[in-house]
């Protein structure tokens, strides 16, 4: 298949142009946009023009390689808010770690500083929040070098109010932070919350305070109060259980009101319960819910749907390459694989990577076939097409989402069978012409040997099958649930010599 002079030619894609100004728009104006948003080092001399040059943002930058990865939606965020709250370059420049928080997680430990008594947290204590919980409530009630005026415990205690935790709790807290020299604020802190935790979920204390413990503590700085907003969107909006919030921690830097919107505007997203997206992949939620409403409209217009959602997609989401993905889709779906990749977990792996759609290119284009995604994105030339010894995931995501059954069933099916010798396209062409023959999806799950054959030889079984001895009477096999183990054996015995692809088991 020659395709590649044709399809890498630039794409001239307006609607992926306009999502992309779309967006913008409701940042600032087109103007701005193209101004400052463009660079990390763009955005710091916007915001902070006494720096100097914009060679001094440049070099700052290169310093910390880190602010390259910050989504430039996300950075300008941040920026604004360091801004408003007055705090200098200077600062910026010494503790540049806060520049790699997200926005929530800026707002969220601002407040857990107010509501310990710091009216104006230095802006040294927010990415380094771990190491202020650290300190010893004697150090922090008694010693000079605290940031503390007042006793940070009693703070802490009344910033609970909202939790309606019992006074008994409360007092317990108080005793456990005097009972000892070495007992930390932090301490404190997971005291208090695990109790409130446990008493949302239903669950064990020292379950909830072993997970507090045992997960990265900063996922965990908030102030106390805004647990009960958080839990009413585990509970009543995403209907989590506290096992789900085990599983996946990051689910704590959700923004409830983002959230909420996203939502509602979003009953699914890529044809899965959006409520199933947060517990699979909780950061596309951490994503401003107008920037996602950009992409869903672009993957819209492309037709793309179903998706599976995946670390991927939200690395991708997070930015605004939305012209760069336009033309890229365009590509990718003039290909005989498309129905095949759309549904793949490699889809936006792909989509983010010029360089992984030239390989895949190439390997269609040597006319071997892509054996599976994974092998198509290395397009090693020596590697052997059949050298795929296990189902590969985008054929289980295609034969699921074709049958109409969980990708958990169809793969434990599969995993015995199938590894797609003759390539995706082979397994698709079979998988169509068994449907469009009338077999049922029942069938072909207790039959699907006949997935690994190639396409022409089952053709040819397939158009005389119902005259065959084998299968008299006709009308009954075709209601026998194992048809296509008699079509495997009718393939093998019409072409004894050529080389029918069957899964080593002992192997």
């Amino acid at each position: 298949m020659k395709c590649c002079g044709l399809l890498w030619k630039a794409v001239a894609n307006t609607e992926g142009i306009h999502t992309a100004h779309t967006y913008c728009q409701q940042v600032k104006n087109k103007a701005q946009y193209k101004y400052y948003l463009r660079s990390p080092y763009s955005l710091i001399h916007h915001y902070y023009k006494d720096l100097g040059t914009l060679k001094e943002a440049q070099e700052f930058v290169r310093n910390f390689p880190k602010l390259k990865k910050v989504p430039k939606f996300q950075l300008d965020h941040i920026f604004r808010l360091i801004k408003d709250d007055g705090h200098s370059w200077k600062e910026v420049e010494l503790f540049k770690e806060v520049l790699l928080l997200t926005p929530i997680q800026y707002k969220l430990r601002v407040q857990l500083l107010q509501s310990l008594s710091l009216s104006q947290p230095s802006l040294y204590h927010i990415p380094w929040m771990t190491l202020l919980m650290d300190n010893t409530v004697k150090f922090l009630r008694e010693d000079s070098k605290s940031i503390f005026k007042s006793d940070p415990v009693e703070h802490l205690i009344a910033s609970c109010t909202d939790l309606n935790l019992p006074e008994s709790t409360l007092q317990a807290a108080r005793d456990l932070s005097s009972s000892d020299d070495t007992v930390t604020l932090k301490q404190v802190f997971f005291y208090l919350l695990k109790h409130y935790l446990a008493h949302r979920f239903l669950e064990d204390t020292e379950v909830v305070g072993s997970f507090l413990y045992s997960t990265q503590a900063a996922f965990l700085w908030k102030p106390l109060y805004h647990y009960a907003v958080l839990c009413d969107l585990f509970i009543d909006s995403l209907e989590l259980s506290f096992s789900d919030v085990q599983k996946k921690p990051q689910l704590f830097y959700l923004d409830p009101e983002n959230t909420k919107e996203i939502l509602q505007k979003f009953p699914s997203i890529g044809g899965t319960p959006t409520r199933e997206v947060a517990k699979a992949v909780p950061k596309l939620l951490q994503i401003p819910a107008s920037h996602l409403v950009s992409w869903l409209r672009l993957l819209q217009k492309h037709k793309v749907h179903p998706f599976t959602c995946t670390y991927h997609t939200a690395t991708l989401f997070k930015t605004s390459l939305f012209s760069e993905v336009s033309e890229r889709l365009q590509i990718l779906k003039q290909l005989q694989e498309w129905e095949i990749i759309m549904v793949s977990d490699k889809l936006f792996e792909l989509l983010r990577s010029q360089e992984q759609i030239k390989k895949v290119l190439n390997c269609v284009e040597s006319g071997h076939g892509i054996p599976s995604l994974s092998v198509a994105m290395k397009h090693d030339q020596h590697t052997s097409r059949h050298q795929c010894r296990s189902v590969t995931p985008e054929i289980v995501s295609y034969v699921a989402t074709a049958l109409g059954l969980p990708p958990e069933q169809i793969r434990e099916v599969l995993e015995e069978e199938i590894f797609t010798p003759y390539g995706l396209m082979n397994t698709k062409a079979v998988l169509r012409m068994l449907l469009d023959y009338g077999f049922t999806r029942e069938q072909v799950v207790a039959g699907p040997m006949v997935l690994n054959m190639e396409a022409g030889v089952v053709e040819q079984v397939l158009k005389d099958l119902h005259t065959r001895p084998e299968t008299q009477p006709f009308a009954e096999w075709m209601e026998n649930p194992f048809i296509l183990h008699l079509v495997a054996y009718c393939v093998r015995k019409d072409f004894p010599h050529m080389d029918i692809h069957m899964k080593n088991k002992n192997s």
